[in-house]
């Protein structure tokens, strides 16, 4: 196969279909300079490799063979490639050998998505402050503990301002303050997976979509809303709104949330409270007692309640005791119970 200009190639599924290319052939196309190879059954890639100067992507996503790379590919530590603008994944590695939280902390180039998968027992430090925030092209995180391992100090990773989503998965550790969240001024999806506690969000300026499952709290206060300060002036307070920008509230597999505290009369004349919110979705928080009256004061279009054996009962038709209350929703599915 003469492909000696060849820029491009990808292989699928090789390991399946007799295919009959190999790294020979690979090699002597000096001009690749994208190269994706995904289930091969391949187990080791040459150190000649370094010979493809021009290669700029390299995929070997599901290779469940291949255990390390070359060593001509290991001394371009990911931690030098300071100009690297797509990472899709990176794993931080249990011991003192492998990927480092630190080694990214040059590599403000990245941009797009960025999933961080933390597989050892030392969380951030102190000095880990830097590593993410000047990473100002980053639109898209997602930060997950394996296991029941814990980031005992994930405040001090703070993330870049310009985030538009953010996800956390299996966090545990110490609260997130609110001084860690304000500066996500353009955050307009979050999603909480399996997380040890809820944060203080009503401030999130941005925020459009919020999603949280398997959130381990007994109660929703209202410092979820953001109106817990009681130190602003009462003009100030007035003033506020909670959650300004907020269309699309999901609560998914909470089983022992059994209570979502509302508002005092005085604190809701001094707060807008959710005011663009159309869709709300609930499902398998089978311990919620009832829902807050500030909801009905929402613009709230479209209601789903599954899987949450109380709600069903007080708010199902026609012989639901506070259906009346969501009678002006324009779209509601509750389940049978």
């Amino acid at each position: 196969m003469r492909c000696e200009n060849l820029r491009t190639l990808v292989v699928l599924d090789s390991y399946a279909r007799d295919i009959s290319i190999g790294w020979r052939e690979i090699l002597q196309w000096k001009y690749v300079r994208t190269l994706t190879w995904l289930e091969s059954g391949i187990w080791a890639i040459p150190n000649e490799i370094s010979g493809l100067i021009h290669l700029r992507y390299l995929d070997l996503s599901e290779n469940g063979r291949l255990e390390e790379l070359p060593d001509t590919m290991e001394l371009r530590g990911i931690e030098r490639l300071t100009n690297l603008q797509t990472l899709d994944e990176f794993y931080v590695q249990y011991g003192d050998e492998g990927n480092k939280l630190e080694h990214l902390k040059n590599l403000n180039q990245l941009q797009g998505r960025l999933t961080i998968t933390y597989q050892r027992q030392r969380g951030p430090g102190v000095g880990d402050a830097a590593i993410m925030v000047n990473k100002v092209h980053l639109l898209h995180l997602v930060l997950n503990v394996e296991g029941a391992l814990r980031w005992n100090d994930l405040m001090a990773l703070q993330p870049p301002p310009g985030l538009e989503s953010l996800g956390i998965d299996r966090y545990r550790g110490i609260p997130l303050s609110t001084d860690w969240w304000s500066s996500l001024h353009s955050l307009r999806l979050l999603t909480l997976s399996r997380c040890g506690f809820l944060p203080s969000l009503g401030n999130l300026a941005s925020l459009e979509s919020l999603n949280m499952k398997y959130v381990n709290v007994r109660k929703v206060g209202v410092e979820f809303l953001g109106i817990h300060d009681q130190d602003q002036s009462e003009a100030s307070r007035r003033r506020h709104t909670s959650f300004p920008k907020l269309k699309q509230l999901t609560f998914d597999d909470m089983p022992i949330w059994e209570e979502w505290e509302g508002v005092k009369e005085d604190s809701e004349k001094m707060a807008k409270i959710m005011p663009c919110l159309s869709q709300l979705t609930i499902s398998g928080c089978y311990s919620l007692e009832a829902l807050p009256e500030f909801l009905w004061k929402t613009p709230l279009q479209k209601l789903h309640i599954r899987k949450s054996r109380i709600l069903q009962k007080l708010y199902r038709q026609g012989i639901g005791e506070q259906r009346d209350k969501i009678s002006h929703i324009s779209t509601i599915n509750v389940e049978e119970p």
